[in-house]
């Protein structure tokens, strides 16, 4: 073999090389720009997603304001009106009750965080089963948000022996309150 062949080969095998070294630097670079469009594309993706859901969120901010405003005033209830809400509930009954016991609470809690805020208190009323059972069934059932925690009728005598108009009952029902009012004990 001559020199100038076995240059011309060498020259050829150098110039493959690069060729195969450029193939592969530019299948690098196709790579990472198809991954940078991936990266673009979840990134744009969760932009859209987000979007999305603070439209929809400022949707039921806006279409419940008059729910919100009717919650509010629902649960902005002070003792005085429910000491007045009571009392005519213990009327309507026939008896007469007593509010003890009142303390200011926290309804529920998240994470030591107070969702709610409210107070409990004890209704106690003496008369006969019928009445005593009406209270408690108006207890149950105030206009507001509250729910009874407990209810204890105890049955007394006034003498010995005596049975029916005689006897008397005792009615402690423990009622527990939501309210959006600032309570403090």
């Amino acid at each position: 073999m001559s020199r100038n062949t076995i240059n011309f080969a060498w020259f050829l095998a150098v110039i493959a090389v690069l060729a195969w070294a450029g193939v592969g630097f530019f299948a690098y670079q196709i790579g990472a720009l198809e991954n940078a469009r991936a990266a673009d594309m979840r990134s744009s993706q969760q932009r859209s997603q987000q979007s999305v859901q603070a439209s929809y969120l400022h949707g039921i901010v806006s279409s419940s304001a008059t729910d919100r405003a009717q919650l509010d005033t629902l649960i902005s209830v002070d003792p005085a009106s429910l000491a007045d809400m009571i009392d005519s509930a213990g009327t309507q009954a026939g008896v007469s009750l007593t509010i003890s016991n009142a303390s200011a609470e926290n309804i529920s809690s998240v994470d030591g965080k107070t969702t709610a805020q409210g107070f409990s208190f004890l209704a106690t009323s003496q008369g006969e089963f019928a009445s005593a059972m009406q209270a408690a069934a108006l207890l149950e059932s105030l206009p507001i948000p509250s729910s009874v925690q407990a209810i204890r009728l105890s049955h007394t005598q006034t003498s010995p022996g005596t049975t029916g108009a005689g006897a008397v009952w005792q009615m402690n029902a423990q009622v527990q309150i939501l309210s959006a009012s600032n309570v403090s004990s």
